[in-house]
């Protein structure tokens, strides 16, 4: 008797030319492809009904939504859409004053991008100990988990469900390699 992996028992939904296909973790050919997304939850909950099930989100969508995977817990799994913020701090080292640039980006890439241009020219201004860090949150609430609405009544964040704090971040500095820390999604009830 063969006996299973812990990754070997993940399901996982990816989106397909033909729909939706079921894959096992560390086996290439699917178990199943369904139309829909949900129809592939609800055949992987019969095939392996302990089994993790990671659901793909959304691919392309503007907004900053990166091709991920989100555990499935029972409800249906919405990608969110995002956008970076992000904080580079440098020192200056003749006075120790410290300083730093806030920016925001639509999406994990650009982001990139732009602090590493940011980390080159206070690098290149003289300044040392120039350090990074960048943080995913729900594009309409920012991390919030709600929205105001009118005089100090609030509304869940209809885009995360009303997930409070961040989706994932990133830091980078003092010649460090990118330390990415994913956080798991959560569904909201």
């Amino acid at each position: 008797m063969q006996v299973m992996s812990e990754h070997d028992k993940n399901l996982f939904i990816e989106q397909h030319n033909d729909g939706y296909v079921i894959l096992r973790g560390g086996v290439e050919k699917p178990l199943g492809v369904e139309p829909t997304q949900d129809a592939a939850i609800e055949k992987a909950r019969k095939l392996e009904p302990d089994a993790a099930i990671h659901v793909e989100r959304v691919r392309n969508v503007e907004g900053g939504v990166q091709n991920s995977f989100i555990q499935y817990t029972g409800m249906i799994a919405n990608a969110i859409h995002t956008k970076w913020k992000f904080i580079v701090e440098f020192e200056d080292e003749e006075t120790g004053a410290i300083a730093g640039t806030l920016g925001e980006a639509p999406d994990r890439d650009e982001c990139e991008v732009l602090i590493e241009e940011e980390m080159e020219y206070q690098r290149l201004r003289g300044y040392i100990r120039v350090t990074a860090e960048a943080v995913e949150l729900c594009e309409q609430c920012e991390g919030e988990g709600s929205i105001p609405v009118e005089d100090g009544i609030v509304s869940i964040c209809d885009a995360c469900g009303g997930r409070i704090g961040i989706l994932s971040s990133f830091k980078r500095g003092r010649g460090a390699e990118m330390i990415s820390t994913q956080l798991h999604l959560r569904a909201a009830s």
